[in-house]
């Protein structure tokens, strides 16, 4: 994701991540799992091929979809597949849908109980040390943010330009990263709004 493979930087900068791993790693690897690799993807790989070992290359696998690789990882136990899927980003998640032609899921109007089944995050609070176990990935992310620009106090900062909501809004929805750049009071507004439209608590 992301990668620009015109650019004739990225064999030299491959080469340098491929040097850094320990010289056993290829031996230890069971399987180099690639996900969602388009036909153009595949056949860069190939112009890769000379400074890679034999052995490793013979171990990258693609896959089609998380269904694919979760099974591939836990082939007999469903329990551990749904947790391995759960813990998948949002943003691999609407990727995975895409490609399979199926409804990208978002966060915002989704039931509690689904948000946390699906995309659930374990998170610790450094403050206090408690965990709180699969949290909606929107409430951390809304939270830390607001933590962060130091507005956890101020209730009152309700007057957000519809700009700055709708471009965060999306952001939650996709699951992609904050900006450094958002407005507090954008903030506190799609968190109202992520919890006014919750169907149910």
């Amino acid at each position: 994701l992301g990668m620009d493979w015109s650019n004739p930087s990225l064999a030299s900068r491959l080469r340098f991540a491929y040097d850094i791993l320990p010289r056993k790693y290829p031996q230890n690897l069971k399987a180099f799992y690639v996900m969602h690799p388009s036909s153009a993807f595949k056949v860069s790989m190939w112009t890769f091929r000379a400074l890679l070992s034999k052995e490793f290359w013979n171990k990258i696998e693609y896959i089609d979809s998380l269904d694919e690789i979760c099974t591939r990882l836990h082939p007999e136990n469903e329990e551990k597949r749904a947790d391995l899927k759960r813990h998948f980003p949002l943003a691999v998640h609407r990727k995975d849908a895409a490609s399979r032609g199926h409804a990208k899921p978002v966060t915002i109007g989704v039931s509690l109980k689904q948000s946390s089944s699906c995309f659930g995050v374990d998170f610790v609070d450094k403050t206090t040390g408690k965990i709180y176990p699969r949290l909606p990935p929107a409430i951390i992310f809304l939270c830390e943010a607001l933590e962060r620009e130091g507005c956890e106090e101020d209730f009152s900062v309700f007057d957000a330009e519809a700009s700055d909501i709708y471009r965060l809004v999306d952001i939650v929805d996709e699951g992609r990263p904050f900006d450094r750049d958002i407005s507090p009071a954008a903030l506190w507004c799609v968190l109202q709004m992520w919890v006014t439209c919750l169907p149910s608590p």
